[in-house]
């Protein structure tokens, strides 16, 4: 299910270069979580590990300025709700 909600430009920006940063951890975290499987169990071939890439340059710091109208639509996901089996039913 999404929802969309009014922010500020700003805001938005900054928003976005928070997802982006959070997205860019998730990858490096499963490249890595890729090569320690790599190393336990190599691969047929000689196949190399995957070079390391230079360190991204540290994101500038957005402020949102308040002065701002809410005018930008920012779409959210909202995560489907946990469900669990009610013992002594069919039910969940």
């Amino acid at each position: 299910m999404k929802t969309v909600r009014m922010v500020r430009p700003s805001e938005l920006r900054k928003i976005m270069q928070d997802r982006e940063i959070e997205e860019r951890k998730r990858k490096e975290e499963a490249e890595a979580a890729l090569a320690a499987a790599a190393k336990k169990a190599p691969a047929k071939g000689g196949a190399k590990p995957p070079a390391k890439k230079d360190e991204a340059p540290p994101e500038e710091e957005i402020k949102i300025d308040e002065s701002e109208e809410p005018t930008a639509e920012l779409i959210d996901t909202i995560q489907e709700p946990e469900h669990e089996k009610v013992e002594g039913s069919d039910r969940t």
